[in-house]
């Protein structure tokens, strides 16, 4: 383009340099959305988890508790002979009528009927004839209770009363002995076995502490000499600058136990782990620089971000860490009394995170932005808790004060900013075992 004095004059050039230092920030509301809009989005996910390895347990739970059976107490209250004996009191004595008497089949399946019109008295061989007949009767023999029967019948029966009542007691011995035959045999207590299956839940305040790897400083100082921001972070405290606050998490888990005797137990399972806490921030733009120390040189990364340390407009960042868990440790029952016992757990858990919702600090304390890119996959947990457990038959519950360690730091080495966790909760769970 050629304008007065032919000059030549480059349009685009001159706007360059114009507006070189009138440059539009986006405000944090839009950095807010186009981050939500670029990240994949993994809560539906995690609740579907959460609401599974909810119902998994509590199916086994119910599908595997004991049933009351009745049938053994029915059978007995059902076999128990009843009778009832008519009396007819007419003239001070007691008249009964022997004619057309039924008596129980034995074992042959014969039915005897017994008639005597006779009134005379009995002998004393009669007697004896019916005594024997009685005691015959009583035994299980076929051919015993039949010869009994016939002595019996041919004997002349003076007394009818007495017949009735000789032939009732057989009667009467014979169901019990029958009712006893047929009883159930005591049946065999089930053994308890050795694997049982519990599911919990651990309501937790989650904390962190942060220390600062400032070695990179000494590079600052070779390269710029007498380097006032060097000298400035080194005198500062990272833990004062950052103003943060613990917030409520939680964590949902089922397992396993195996017994090795009464008290000793190992036990395994799979939990998710929820751990959030607060930072108090300030809305602001600007670029995050993280500088770090790699084959003794210095180097640096960079990122945008939307908060500052300072500034006049407050915003509180809410972290989130999700984590998916194999604990893997022992249960320890050192006190037992009756239904109660007191017990000390302890596990390590390999960790995998799914997903990083959290804001770092800048080397330089100026800005946060998103902690994504530091972030390390796999971690490694501890925890130990004391147990206070009920059993009633084969479910036992319990709740466990826990405390919960991270031993690896949150962000990978390229951060020289380390980070730990910890987090203090209650587990409240259930035992089941088969």
């Amino acid at each position: 383009m050629i304008i007065d004095d032919n000059k030549e004059f480059e349009l685009e050039d001159f706007l360059n340099e114009e507006l070189e230092y009138s440059r539009m920030t986006p405000s944090a509301d839009v950095w807010d959305r186009i981050s939500k809009e670029v990240r994949p989005h993994y809560r539906w996910a995690l609740w579907a988890l959460t609401l599974l390895m909810l119902f998994v347990p509590y199916s086994l739970v119910m599908y595997y508790l004991p049933v009351k059976n009745g049938a053994a107490q029915a059978y007995l209250q059902n076999s128990t002979p009843s009778s009832k004996t008519n009396t007819k009191d007419n003239t001070g004595s007691t008249e009964l009528s022997v004619r057309n008497k039924i008596v129980p089949q034995h074992n042959s399946g014969t039915i005897f009927s017994v008639s005597s019109p006779n009134t005379n008295e009995l002998t004393g061989t009669d007697e004896q004839n019916i005594e024997s007949a009685s005691v015959d009767m009583a035994e299980p023999n076929k051919a015993q209770g039949t010869i009994a029967l016939q002595h019996l019948l041919t004997s002349p029966m003076s007394q009818p009363d007495r017949v009735v009542t000789e032939l009732t007691g057989l009667t009467a011995k014979k169901v019990i002995s029958k009712a006893t035959d047929n009883s159930p045999k005591a049946i065999k207590p089930k053994t308890t076995s050795k694997f049982s299956l519990e599911a919990y839940v651990t309501p937790s305040i989650s904390y962190r502490s942060l220390s600062d790897d400032k070695s990179r400083l000494t590079y600052y100082r070779d390269i710029y000499r007498n380097n006032p921001f060097s000298d400035n972070i080194a005198a500062k405290n990272i833990n004062t600058i950052v103003n943060q606050h613990p917030m409520m998490g939680k964590e949902i888990g089922i397992g396993t136990r195996y017994a090795l005797n009464s008290r000793l137990k190992l036990k395994a399972g799979l939990q998710l782990n929820i751990a959030q806490y607060s930072t108090d921030a300030f809305q602001a733009s600007g670029v995050a620089n993280y500088a770090y120390v790699k084959n003794n040189k210095l180097d640096s990364v960079s990122a945008n971000a939307q908060y500052a340390t300072t500034g006049t407009s407050t915003a509180a960042l809410q972290n989130t860490l999700y984590q998916l868990s194999l604990p893997v440790g022992i249960q320890w029952d050192c006190i037992q009394h009756n239904k109660f016992s007191i017990g000390i757990g302890a596990t390590l858990q390999p960790t995998y995170v799914m997903e990083d919702n959290t804001y770092v600090l800048s080397t330089d304390y100026k800005y946060y932005s998103k902690g994504s890119q530091f972030t390390r996959n796999w971690n490694l947990n501890s925890a130990v808790e004391v147990s206070f457990n009920y059993t009633n038959k084969q479910i036992t519950w319990f709740a466990a004060p826990q405390f919960r360690y991270q031993w690896l730091t949150t962000y990978q080495d390229i951060y020289s900013i380390k980070e730990h966790r910890w987090d203090i909760g209650l587990k409240v769970g259930i035992v089941k075992t088969f």
